[in-house]
């Protein structure tokens, strides 16, 4: 087994706004966190299109934890609850299911959590997938640690 990158890496250094990616459908761009959108255009940059059955690997710390901390907020401020469709982007694997559906990406998405193992984690999950389904896309990202933690 060896390991060959189509295409090696894109990186976002968190400078300026997010440009919307082609791989975002127009109600989905709306709704999507600020990492979901990083991961799109970063995604958008390394692949031309995301093929159906592509398995993906996705590495993140901390997902979405900025709109975590603002539900949070929002809970305490408002007796009414929090709004579903934003929870629904506030779980770990939020970027890579948006992603999906927008992309109607129907192969294994695999989500891998390990604060500072979380490289080799993901690597160690991608090599086992790539083993299994030939190739795979493999995607880290994460926010800024809020001052709260």
């Amino acid at each position: 087994m060896g390991i060959w990158l189509q295409k090696s890496a894109s990186w976002w250094p968190a400078k300026g706004p997010v440009e919307t990616s082609r791989l975002l459908s127009g109600a989905v761009a709306r709704r999507a966190s600020e990492l979901t959108r990083l991961c799109a255009h970063v995604m958008g940059e390394t692949i031309d299109e995301l093929p159906a059955a592509m398995p993906i690997v996705f590495g993140s710390c901390l997902g979405s934890v900025s709109l975590l901390f603002s539900l949070v907020d929002q809970m305490a401020e408002d007796e009414g609850g929090i709004s579903p469709i934003r929870f629904s982007g506030s779980v770990h694997h939020a970027p890579m299911s948006s992603i999906g559906i927008a992309a109607r990406h129907t192969g294994f998405v695999s989500a891998v959590a390990a604060n500072d193992d979380l490289c080799a984690m993901v690597l160690i999950e991608a090599l086992g997938v790539a083993r299994q389904e030939g190739e795979v896309l493999v995607v880290v990202a994460d926010e800024a640690w809020p001052a709260a933690f």
